[in-house]
């Protein structure tokens, strides 16, 4: 596991782990979210491309991958905070960002846990960057298969997608 310290006072951390299954079911999730994207003009006021509702992770098709998630966040629960509570995903979202696609600076309070799963990316794609913490920015470089986990009270966001390939995302939150 990966581990990135926020510098902040209560001693903040980012986590990453890569997904083993990533490969067999890029395609499947990718289909899935395309099939899910939310009709609605203006879905999020922060994020400014293509996203699914909020309950992806109900689709039975999720079913492993919410797991892992799961198993992922409560490992990184206990070792680092000592939390003994299971967390389980409350929401989760699929982002399709195209060219010029963006995210504003927000958190996920009241939620606990924050998630982004990098399900298709490009070496070229903008970070996920978690901003108005010390001494700098944090960048996290998009990696398909990667999971990005840190407290969803942490502010974050995506710079504008540059390139004409889609980043595709599974993002979430839990308590």
């Amino acid at each position: 596991m990966i581990e990135k310290s926020l510098n902040l006072e209560d001693g903040a951390r980012v986590f990453a782990e890569i997904y083993s299954e990533h490969k067999v079911n890029k395609r499947k999730y990718i289909d899935i979210i395309k099939e899910s994207i939310s009709t609605k003009e203006s879905y999020n006021e922060c994020v400014k491309c293509n996203m699914t509702d909020w309950n992806l992770f109900e689709n039975p098709q999720f079913e492993d991958l919410n797991k892992w998630i799961e198993k992922v966040v409560n490992e990184c629960a206990r070792s680092m905070y000592r939390y003994t509570d299971d967390f389980k995903i409350k929401e989760s979202w699929g982002l399709i960002y195209k060219k010029n696609d963006f995210a504003k600076s927000h958190t996920h309070f009241p939620y606990t846990f924050s998630f982004a799963y990098f399900l298709s990316t490009h070496q070229n794609h903008p970070p996920l960057v978690f901003d108005k913490v010390y001494p700098e920015l944090i960048q996290i470089k998009p990696t398909e298969g990667t999971l990005v986990i840190f407290p969803s009270y942490v502010h974050h966001f995506v710079p504008s997608n540059t390139e004409d390939c889609e980043r595709i995302v599974i993002s979430g939150n839990l308590n």
